[in-house]
């Protein structure tokens, strides 16, 4: 596990917005990802590169949990607490759990992929727990999701079952567990991504959509946040409270014409560097969305090898022409992305006719 121990007192967010909210990035640029995967190779090619990923994962986490957890490993029922623990942490949301005479059986509501890339459903909650079915799931159109044994009539299993009771653990712990978890699948479908594509390829469709994923954060933001002032001071504020709890540590400085940040700790360090390009395009949307002369710029990664990372927020400089035409090639791929998740209702009209405009107006 890369993010090693971030147990520690909680960062006080950004203003008026609950620790949460920065989670729910994690687990968007996950589901953001993947579905960049699925939709350039195909659901099935993408299926075969993430699956030794998640089986070494898997079997990774079940190891430090056990240790972790192991002044429990006298209850009989350990196995499936570990495991309603672990998809509470990964998945986010609340899992029941019973206990039946045919093996366990498994209830979620409000799991954070939300349904919406069903090869991620089928990864974490069927194959890398064998033997398992959704017998009822969000990617299906359910309220909610059903596991259980192949084979097993959970239906009767649960007339005599026991209903368990979840681990015990600090808020702290969690969301150690939770970032690390959420942390490391974005950054292992970003490998999968390269191992099956290469990197132009890869970066190409990545920054892309984390570009996209950008401009609908900063549009939310600027909803949200009427009453206050734009610009460069805003824009510092919300990537740099980003970075706190996402455990980026370092230096930051500001002045009237800049914000710069050197970053001595990150848990990405060892990551590719393509995760690093994939926060500078979301960092960029951001921007975009609430301040397009304000440009969002990495000149030195961790994960590419230099001692520190460091970036820079200043008013924009005049583009080189390659730059325009990359972002009018990303533009006209985000136009079919926005189409896609207009008609499959992950947004609105008024949102779909906002985020269009905006990219009409570059």
């Amino acid at each position: 596990m890369f993010y090693g121990n971030m147990v520690g007192n909680p960062i006080l967010p950004y203003p008026n917005r609950p620790d949460d909210d920065y989670m729910d990035l994690l687990w968007e640029w996950w589901i953001t990802s993947t579905q960049a995967l699925v939709d350039t190779i195909g659901s099935e090619a993408a299926m075969k590169a993430l699956r030794p990923y998640y089986l070494n994962a898997n079997t990774a986490a079940i190891h430090i949990l056990s240790e972790y957890a192991s002044h429990f490993r006298e209850d009989p029922f350990i196995v499936g607490r570990l495991y309603q623990f672990g998809s509470e942490t990964w998945l986010g949301g609340s899992w029941d759990l019973w206990a039946t005479p045919s093996g366990y059986v498994a209830e979620a509501r409000g799991c954070k992929t939300r349904g919406q890339c069903q090869e991620l459903c089928q990864l974490v909650c069927h194959e890398i727990v064998p033997e398992t079915v959704i017998v009822k799931g969000l990617f299906k159109g359910d309220d909610h999701c059903l596991i259980a044994l192949a084979n097993c009539d959970w239906e009767e299993s649960l007339r005599s079952s026991q209903l368990l009771q979840p681990l015990k653990f600090s808020k702290e712990e969690m969301m150690a567990f939770r970032m690390q978890y959420v942390g490391e699948s974005w950054v292992f479908t970003t490998r999968a991504f390269i191992d099956t594509m290469g990197t132009k390829v890869a970066l190409e469709k990545l920054r892309m959509y984390m570009r996209h994923s950008g401009l609908h954060y900063g549009i939310k933001l600027a909803e949200d946040s009427e009453n206050v002032p734009r610009g460069l001071k805003f824009l510092g504020e919300v990537v740099g409270s980003i970075n706190d709890h996402h455990m980026r540590k370092g230096r930051r400085t500001t002045s009237d014409s800049e914000i710069e940040e050197v970053v001595e700790e990150c848990p990405f360090s060892q990551a590719p560097p393509e995760v690093c390009i994939q926060y500078e395009a979301f960092f960029r949307g951001v921007c975009e969305a609430i301040d397009p002369e304000v440009e969002f710029i990495y000149d030195r990664m961790m994960s590419d090898g230099d001692r520190t990372c460091h970036w820079t927020m200043r008013r924009k400089r005049r583009s080189a022409d390659h730059q325009t035409s990359i972002e009018a090639s990303d533009d006209e791929e985000m136009v079919k992305k926005l189409k896609w998740r207009l008609t499959n209702g992950e947004i609105g009209i008024e949102e779909y006719r906002s985020l269009l405009a905006m990219l009409k107006e570059r």
